[in-house]
């Protein structure tokens, strides 16, 4: 099963911003950090399924150290999202 990170940041007007440096395109809300996981797992997994059915590649994720020093990072919380497939 892969793993993705995610970083989630404070949302200025509230709540919480949860996005994918893998996936620039896949970003999600959550009022919890709590919450910021479940949310940041759904929209994973089906941002993947449709980048999958487009015929597009999956990239391999990226280090946590990378995304840690990344600057446009710095403050934020990174946290680890695994890839869950849907039940079909």
């Amino acid at each position: 099963m892969r793993e993705y990170f995610a970083v989630v940041f404070e949302d200025p007007l509230g709540g919480l911003v949860v996005n994918f440096p893998d996936f620039p395109e896949c970003v999600t809300f959550a009022h919890s950090f709590e919450a910021a996981s479940a949310a940041a797992a759904e929209a994973l997994a089906d941002y993947i399924e449709e980048v999958e059915r487009a015929g597009e590649a999956i990239p391999e994720p990226s280090t946590y150290e990378a995304i840690r020093i990344d600057g446009q990072n710095m403050g934020c919380d990174v946290i680890r999202v695994k890839v869950i497939r849907p039940v079909k």
